[in-house]
């Protein structure tokens, strides 16, 4: 990751909506030589294509209530943040 700063968000839908067109909005502007952008989502939606189109790395979430499993994945992704 070197010196950008990393951001993670974390989505329960990809499907149209406020959370993800805002989420959209806002990592299109983001400068990538600043920023590391990674959006955990289900594959519900258009906007998950969206993200992949805008060079982002996307990881997929289970689509269901929020569990462990959720929990242990964004985890495992900040994590992989810590060692970059």
């Amino acid at each position: 990751m070197s010196d950008r700063i990393g951001v993670l968000e974390l989505l329960p839908t990809s499907t149209l909506g406020g959370g993800p067109k805002h989420v959209c909005d806002l990592v299109r502007e983001l400068p990538k030589s600043e920023f590391e952008v990674v959006v955990g989502a289900p594959r519900d939606g258009i906007f998950f294509e969206r993200f992949q189109a805008l060079g982002l790395r996307v990881v997929e979430f289970p689509r269901r209530r929020l569990g462990l499993g959720h929990l242990l994945l964004a985890i495992r992704l900040i994590r992989q943040f810590d060692r970059a």
